[in-house]
């Protein structure tokens, strides 16, 4: 599933959204098991990176100027218990929300946002697309015809669909997910804009694209499965172990799973399964951080483990010493004489 998000929408996460940032997070999974290709243009990096500090100041603006709270009553209201206890509310309300933001501004400097980490590991594991001279000059000319998408005076709309049009392979449908009205239509803004439409179709009728205003519809549409990103990502890796066709995703698999204490019993026995029946974790299993990993995974919970499996995962773990090993042994233990 191919899939493209606007800068607009990452940097929602950062001022008033209805988005949560848990949907980010089902996505981190989603690309991370190859279930979606998401396409980030170097554009997109450079303008979240450029804006993010001014969203947060709009997003701080608009808090501090939708403060409610009053101190002031009128003389009836002080011969009242309620009144004291509404004074002493509203001071510790004051205290907590300077608080608030003596941490928020702290964070904005440091980049401590969850947001922060979750969109870094997002863009982290993205298809990066490097704006070429070639890309940019045809989003200048595009800019300079007029045609859509883009901004009076800025180029960064046209540069992004420019890398999309030469990026995206054909015969796929791109998922496309904005609340930019550059790209929607002008006779109704639920649609993409048909300009835009008839070029991405142009050489191929198959290759279509399917607009959403949220990220959260997308998710709720495409895998409706999702509920947890953690839960889901705990299922894929369990699974996707019994199949691992290297040693390096086998170690990157585990080292994830190992974040986790709370697998379920089909998820534990997936692993242990994986561990006894597939060579490209069996063969690393006396590695020392795969080996740390499954005893991390198992320790203490050897009695949900199917017994057959368990008795050659113990096996594997704590490998009973050849003969040939002893006499090596004892051969060096006498300094070497026959």
């Amino acid at each position: 599933m191919h899939l493209f998000i606007d800068t607009n929408i990452y940097l929602s996460f950062f001022h008033y959204s209805k988005d949560d940032l848990e949907e980010l997070r089902k996505l981190v999974v989603l690309v991370r098991a190859n279930k979606v290709v998401l396409y980030l243009p170097e554009q997109v990096q450079d303008e979240f990176y450029r804006n993010r500090d001014a969203k947060i100041a709009d997003a701080l603006k608009r808090f501090n100027e939708n403060e409610k709270l009053t101190a002031n009553y009128p003389q009836i209201c002080k011969q009242y218990e309620e009144y004291a206890e509404l004074q002493r509310l509203i001071r510790d309300y004051q205290v907590k929300r300077n608080t608030l933001l003596e941490k928020i501004k702290k964070d904005i400097k440091q980049e401590q946002f969850k947001a922060d980490a979750v969109i870094k590991e997002l863009f982290s594991v993205a298809h990066n697309i490097k704006v070429s001279d070639d890309i940019l000059n045809r989003a200048k000319r595009r800019y300079e015809l007029g045609n859509p998408p883009g901004k009076k005076g800025s180029l960064g709309d046209a540069i992004n669909w420019e890398c999309l049009l030469e990026t995206v392979p054909k015969m796929t449908v791109l998922y496309f997910i904005a609340n930019d009205g550059d790209y929607f239509s002008e006779t109704n803004d639920e649609d993409f804009s048909h300009f835009l439409v008839k070029e991405w179709s142009k050489n191929n009728m198959w290759r279509q694209i399917l607009l959403y205003r949220r990220l959260t519809d997308f998710i709720r549409e495409r895998f409706p499965e999702i509920k947890l990103a953690d839960d889901y990502e705990r299922d894929i890796l369990t699974k996707d172990l019994l199949t691992s066709p290297t040693f390096a995703t086998t170690r990157s698999m585990l080292r994830r799973l190992s974040r986790y204490s709370d697998l379920t019993s089909t998820q534990l026995n997936d692993v242990v399964a994986a561990a006894v029946t597939n060579d490209q974790v069996y063969w690393i299993i006396q590695d020392n951080d795969i080996n740390q990993y499954i005893r991390q995974l198992i320790n203490g919970r050897e009695n949900q483990i199917e017994e057959t499996n368990l008795k050659k995962l113990l096996a594997l773990l704590n490998p009973t010493p050849k003969p040939e090993d002893d006499l090596t042994s004892l051969h060096e233990f006498n300094g070497g004489d026959s």
